[in-house]
């Protein structure tokens, strides 16, 4: 039940930076700097190869390839860039998952269905996961006590509800 075949998002453009074409970039991998050596798409397949020339943490000064002046790269401002699914790494933790692999999974308490999993947030604490529900949104921590055990196989999530927020 993955969604082995789809585009991930692991960054995003932020702004320009400079005179010259350059843009700040927000990577979202585990090794923010490993978007400078894949392949990045945005959602029309448009092929962005970046190199690094500052910044620090996940936040990068950047130039892309092809563009080389402020006035293009303003057009790119809030531009998200993919990579192929088949070009990550296989995951080797039973533990660990893509985003992407979570979203659209069935969270469940024993045998009721609480909803769906809309979308995985990191605001600096910790993934949460966003859950659709019939009224509500509701967002539950992704922590290994909120969280009995994710099935993606069977497309589901079991969680203890008293960890709802």
């Amino acid at each position: 039940m993955t969604n082995a075949n789809q585009n991930i998002c692991v960054a995003k453009i932020l702004s320009p930076h400079g005179v010259k074409g350059g843009v700040k970039v927000k990577s979202f991998m585990d090794d923010p700097l490993a978007i400078f050596d894949i392949n990045l798409v945005d959602e029309h397949g448009t092929l962005f190869k970046l190199k690094q020339y500052g910044g620090h943490g996940d936040t990068f000064n950047a130039m892309i390839k092809g563009y080389d002046d402020r006035n293009a790269v303003e057009l790119l401002k809030g531009t998200l860039l993919y990579v192929s699914r088949d070009d990550l790494d296989a995951l080797d933790d039973e533990d660990t998952f893509y985003y992407n692999d979570l979203i659209g999974l069935s969270v469940k308490s024993g045998d009721e269905v609480i909803g769906t999993v809309k979308s995985v947030q990191n605001y600096g604490a910790g993934d949460v996961l966003e859950i659709s529900t019939p009224r509500v949104v509701k967002l539950i921590s992704f922590q290994e006590d909120a969280i009995k055990s994710v099935d993606l196989e069977n497309g589901s999530i079991e969680i203890d509800v008293d960890h709802l927020l």
